[in-house]
């Protein structure tokens, strides 16, 4: 279990628990990361993929991670069984977004993200990915990005989502999906059956102009209201 640490600005990953299978032991399971604050990590703010098994992220809030490549948040096996779980955590600000692979359950969470790729990147190859019951805003077009080597999208489970747009001068943001192209919201529930109870749209009375501070000393009520 990993519980309430404050890393920051780390050169690689804050938390790591990526693991294999050894000839003497199986990967790591049944790992717990709750109510961490993490900030400026150069790659992810936290990771639990490869062979890890039983992996549960909880209540964590991460900012200002992933500058050199490696998403904010990364989960979900390459190979192997069990499944990693996030949910109830809280991510601000950081310069790249979240990666899912398979066994990744992914719900009630909440996103700001201001950067240009898409919040929710759903790796090729996965199965048994779910996506239910988030926020997510964004000043991009970019929502979720599906790898185009899916073999089925109802592999995917995604609904009962809230995909926001932040109200910023200047920015329009209709909201788009990619799976083998582009989809509205409304093409997306069409043609995939996904999100068919998710809402869109601005959120009223939200408006984030400027960049959050990452000095976590100022992480005050009116920083997080």
């Amino acid at each position: 279990m990993i519980d309430n640490l404050l890393p920051g600005n780390y050169y690689e990953d804050a938390i790591d628990v990526a693991t294999e299978d050894a000839d003497d032991a199986p990967a790591g399971q049944d790992i717990k990361i709750i109510g961490n604050r993490i900030y400026g990590a150069r790659l992810a703010g936290v990771v639990s993929q490869h062979q890890c098994r039983y992996t549960w992220v909880l209540g964590n809030t991460i900012m200002g991670c992933g500058y050199a490549g490696a998403k904010a948040l990364s989960l979900g096996k390459q190979t192997g069984d069990g499944v990693v779980k996030a949910s109830g955590n809280l991510l601000i600000d950081n310069p790249r977004s979240v990666r899912l692979r398979d066994s990744a359950e992914f719900s009630n969470n909440t996103i700001v993200h201001r950067e240009s790729e898409q919040v929710l990147l759903l790796y090729a190859n996965a199965d048994n990915m779910i996506v239910n019951r988030n926020i997510v805003f964004t000043t991009n077009n970019l929502w979720i990005k599906v790898g185009d080597g899916l073999p089925k999208i109802d592999m995917i489970q995604s609904d009962w989502n809230w995909y926001g747009t932040l109200q910023k001068s200047g920015v329009k943001s209709a909201g788009i999906f990619q799976y083998k192209g582009d989809h509205t919201p409304t093409a997306w529930q069409k043609a995939l059956g996904q999100d068919a109870h998710s809402m869109f749209g601005l959120v009223p009375g939200l408006q984030i102009d400027g960049e959050l501070t990452t000095d976590i000393t100022k992480w005050d009520n009116a920083f997080f209201a």
